[in-house]
């Protein structure tokens, strides 16, 4: 697979032209878990933070715990707290999903911890707000803010209390 990419740039394929779609290379090799690719795009010139806007391309890895594409992103300067066209990080987005494996790896990275979407939500409110006890659990132990409001005012905790989510309103209470 690396192979053949390597070769279509090789032979003058742009490995930052967009898609129909708006998509870079890049962001379907990791899209789609292909290492070697994003690897060999990488070393033929992709840009590592991407130039796709909307879905910068740690984002991807980050939401469907594609955790060799994460990690090789980031070792060729991917930018750990690019935002997408929501606000989205991608700790906020692995949050969201409750990947801890994922926000771990984000986290020991250097990822802001806090860093609000547009709305005002950070990791740890997305993690209580979905239940992902797990995530929340990683994300209080590393020291997110659990009083941090949205705009409308809500925290995590009375997210998690309005869900009825024991597990979360227990972890966060403990903080």
């Amino acid at each position: 697979k690396n192979s053949c990419a390597r070769f279509l740039i090789e032979l003058g394929a742009d490995c930052e032209t967009l898609t129909v779609a708006g998509d870079t290379p890049l962001f379907t090799a990791v899209a789609n878990g292909h290492v070697g690719c994003a690897r060999a795009l990488l070393e033929m010139g992709a840009p590592p933070a991407g130039n796709a806007p909307d879905d910068p391309p740690l984002h991807v890895p980050a939401e469907n715990d594609r955790i060799g594409c994460l990690e090789l992103l980031l070792e060729k300067g991917g930018k750990i707290n690019a935002q997408n066209c929501t606000g989205k990080t991608p700790l906020l987005v692995a949050a969201e999903n409750g990947l801890v494996e994922s926000a771990s790896l984000l986290l020991k990275g250097g990822a802001d911890i806090d860093a609000p979407n547009d709305w005002g939500g950070t990791p740890l409110f997305v993690a209580a707000a979905n239940s992902h006890s797990h995530c929340a659990r990683l994300l209080v132990d590393n020291g997110a803010d659990c009083e941090k409001p949205t705009r409308c005012g809500c925290t995590p905790l009375i997210r998690a209390a309005r869900r009825r989510d024991l597990d979360v309103v227990t972890i966060l209470l403990a903080a």
